[in-house]
């Protein structure tokens, strides 16, 4: 049996899976785009001048309350139509919303584009988790789910490093800073209508189960709920709270710090949006190379205790960020690393307990819960965030997330006594 036979379930075919690589690759980097265009536009289009943290944390908390309104129901959709229709629209909304962002004049307009690509990125996301899981075989779950996270940390550095730095390019090249900041929004737009293309001939209609035998969406709303009163199901919701605004810190305040930083010290704004770009870089550069030692470890031990030490991990990286004072120095590196090892861990840990405890019927509807779930805490910290980012310093955020991950290390051991679930090795056998 081969490497891919070990990671997928038998009906799933190479196709399939290669459409799943290339979503991987793709998806999460277009949804972290709007991370690294928004300071551009803040900064350069719209001339923003002082509180950048705090209106970037409002429009984060914004696009995140248009998730929480539908990215459940999202997931319900997503169990009775299956996932290729909901992916394949989110692209597409992306697309409009890319095309438009670079030419927003007004506070308002920018407000509601983020509204718009709010719809676009929550359906992306639960789409492709859900197809994730959908294809993993039990006993390759963490592998498969470590490939993946490989594939979304390659495409999030791709693009930092091609579109993120092509303004600074462009201008080098004699076009005026307003064109080229156009120019990087509209050629991802492009790259988001090219994958709804792929993901309408590579991805399997349906869902895991046969029409007939299909939740109706009340019951998919009911299972959602019910669900969350599982222990370890309970834990992965928690896990969720706290990775998924551990992912949208990282990505909205550590470009944010690095561009602030650097028009501090006299930069203009596509240098000083370089420094945060390279710590980004460096961050999903040091989570890319950990994910496979981490899909290993994932499959070996009990999902609840690789949540635990993920957890730990995670929650002493953010804190170490409160020790960093010129992001742009190379002494801090380590630190940076670090932080990307502890996101990445604590990402992978979650997403591995929950696929181990989604139903096939209900997948997407829990899947759905899950997202809430993280929904709610990015809407909480990216508030938080924003304020003490103004407030106290650059680096607040991520001490403040640092924080909230440890209280999920202490919940970890509290699931390991009651509700530990089955050991790994249990679940490799059972699979056969």
């Amino acid at each position: 049996m081969g490497l891919i036979d070990r990671l997928l379930r038998p009906e799933i075919g190479r196709v399939q899976f290669a459409t799943l690589l290339y979503g991987s690759f793709v998806t999460i980097a277009l949804i972290v785009f709007v991370n690294i265009g928004q300071p551009y536009v803040l900064l350069e289009m719209l001339k923003i001048e002082g509180g950048e943290g705090a209106l970037t944390g409002n429009l984060a908390v914004t696009a995140e309350i248009v998730a929480l309104l539908i990215i459940g129901y999202i997931g319900v959709l997503s169990d009775r139509f299956g996932r290729r229709p909901i992916i394949i629209v989110g692209a597409l909304a992306m697309a409009v919303g890319y095309a438009v962002l670079p030419l927003v004049t007004t506070i308002a307009a920018l407000f509601a584009v983020r509204i718009f690509l709010a719809v676009g990125t929550t359906a992306q996301t639960t789409a492709i988790t859900t197809i994730m899981h959908d294809y993993a075989a039990p006993a390759g779950r963490g592998k498969l789910v470590a490939v993946v996270g490989v594939l979304m940390g390659i495409g999030v550095v791709l693009m930092n490093v091609s579109i993120g730095n092509l303004p600074s390019r462009l201008i080098d090249s004699g076009i005026d800073a307003i064109s080229a900041g156009r120019w990087m929004h509209w050629i991802v737009a492009a790259i988001c209508v090219l994958s709804a293309i792929i993901f309408l001939a590579g991805f399997r209609a349906g869902t895991p189960v046969k029409p007939e035998e299909r939740l109706s969406q009340r019951e998919l709303v009911r299972q959602m709920v019910v669900c969350a009163r599982q222990p370890r199901i309970a834990l992965a919701y928690a896990a969720s709270f706290v990775s998924r605004s551990d992912l949208v810190i990282l990505g909205t305040f550590i470009v944010l710090w690095g561009t602030v930083f650097g028009r501090d010290q006299g930069l203009e704004t596509a240098a000083a949006m370089a420094i945060g770009v390279k710590n980004f870089v460096i961050t999903q550069s040091a989570g890319l190379l950990c994910s496979p030692v981490l899909g290993i470890i994932l499959d070996k031990v009990n999902r609840v205790s690789g949540l635990a030490f993920s957890s730990l991990v995670a929650a002493l990286a953010y804190m170490s960020m409160f020790f960093v004072t010129d992001p742009g120095d190379p002494a801090y590196l380590p630190l940076f690393v670090f932080l990307g090892i502890g996101q990445t861990a604590c990402n992978l840990a979650a997403q591995v307990l929950l696929g181990q405890e989604a139903p096939n019927d209900s997948r997407g509807a829990i899947i759905g819960g899950f997202g809430l779930c993280g929904t709610l805490g990015i809407i909480f910290s990216t508030w938080i965030g924003g304020i003490i980012f103004d407030l106290w310093m650059p680096s607040a955020p991520f001490v403040f997330v640092g924080v909230l991950t440890l209280s999920v290390f202490f919940l970890s051991l509290w699931v390991r006594l009651r509700a530990p679930g089955p050991e790994a090795l249990a679940e490799v056998v059972s699979a056969r």
